[in-house]
C-alpha cells in the first residue's frame, strides 16, 4: 500500500488549518496521528495558537512517555482533553506489545498528569448533568412569591434564615428531582465520557470503559451483564424521579 509521507506540524500549516475553521462553531482540534505529539517541541505553542484562534477545545492523544517537562508545558498551555494510549493493562502485556518496558513510567506520568490537571482546576468535574438541575429549579425560583421573603424579613429573619426556612423548602423537591435526573444521566452516559475519562483502576475507571474492555476481549456476556446493571440502576432512578415529581405536585396542590 505504500508509505505515508507526512511532514511534521509547523506554524504555517497550523495557521492555514486554523484559518479554515475560524468561522465554524464548536471546533475541536486533535493533535494525534503518526508519532506522539508530546515529542514535538512546539506543541505548547500550537495549543496556545489554537486557543487564541477561538477553538472550543484542544485534544492531545499521547502515549505519555515524554519527559515530565513536556507534560507540564502541555498542561500549562491550556490543553482541554488528554487521551492516554496505555496499550495494556499490565506490565507483561505492555512489554510484549510495545517492545520495551516502560509501563510503570507511563502510569507514573498519568498520576502526575492528574495532579497537574487538578492543580490547574481543569479536571474531574462533570457538568453534563448540570442543565437538568437548572431546568427543574429555575421555574420554582421564578414562581416563588417575593412576599414570603419580605414577610420573613419583617419578622426579623436574616438572609440565612430566609434561605433555609423559606426558599430552600420550596426548591427542595425540584432540587432533588434535578439531582436524580443528573445522576441517571451520568449512569446511563456512554458515548461522550469514554473520550475524556481515564482508565486507572479504582481511580478514573468508569463503567463504559469496563464494557469496552470486555468487548475487546470478546467477553460479550460480561459486557452485557455490566450494561444490564447500568440499565437497572437507570430504571430505578427513573422511578425515584417520578416519585419525587409526584411529591412535588402534591406539595404544590396542598392547602396552605
Amino acid at each position: 500500500f505504500g508509505t505515508i509521507q507526512r511532514p511534521p506540524m509547523n506554524y504555517a500549516l497550523l495557521e492555514r488549518i486554523l484559518g479554515q475553521v475560524a468561522e465554524a462553531r464548536d471546533v475541536v482540534i486533535s493533535f494525534a496521528g503518526l508519532g506522539d505529539p508530546l515529542r514535538h517541541p512546539e506543541l505548547p505553542t500550537f495549543i496556545r495558537m489554537a486557543k487564541q484562534a477561538g477553538v472550543r477545545a484542544v485534544h492531545v492523544r499521547t502515549e505519555l512517555l515524554a519527559p515530565m517537562g513536556a507534560i507540564e508545558a502541555m498542561v500549562a498551555a491550556g490543553v482541554d482533553v488528554v487521551s492516554v494510549e496505555l496499550h495494556a493493562a499490565c506490565a507483561g502485556t505492555y512489554r510484549a506489545t510495545m517492545g520495551f518496558d516502560r509501563y510503570e513510567d507511563a502510569l507514573a506520568n498519568v498520576r502526575r498528569l492528574l495532579e497537574l490537571r487538578r492543580a490547574a482546576g481543569g479536571a474531574d468535574v462533570d457538568l453534563f448533568g448540570l442543565p437538568f438541575v437548572v431546568r427543574t429549579v429555575q421555574p420554582v425560583l421564578q414562581d416563588t412569591e417575593l412576599e414570603l421573603e419580605e414577610a420573613a424579613m419583617s419578622l426579623g429573619a436574616n438572609r440565612w434564615q430566609i434561605f433555609w426556612r423559606v426558599i430552600f423548602p420550596a426548591i427542595l423537591p425540584a432540587l432533588s428531582t434535578g439531582f436524580a435526573m443528573a445522576l441517571a444521566r451520568g449512569i446511563g452516559e456512554y458515548g461522550s465520557v469514554i473520550f475524556i475519562a481515564g482508565n486507572m483502576p479504582m481511580i478514573s475507571e468508569i463503567t463504559p470503559l469496563v464494557i469496552i474492555g470486555k468487548l475487546e476481549q470478546y467477553d460479550i456476556a460480561g459486557a452485557a451483564a455490566v450494561a444490564s446493571v447500568m440499565l437497572l440502576i437507570s430504571f430505578l432512578m427513573l422511578l425515584l424521579i417520578n416519585g419525587l415529581q409526584s411529591w412535588q405536585r402534591a406539595r404544590a396542590q396542598a392547602p396552605a
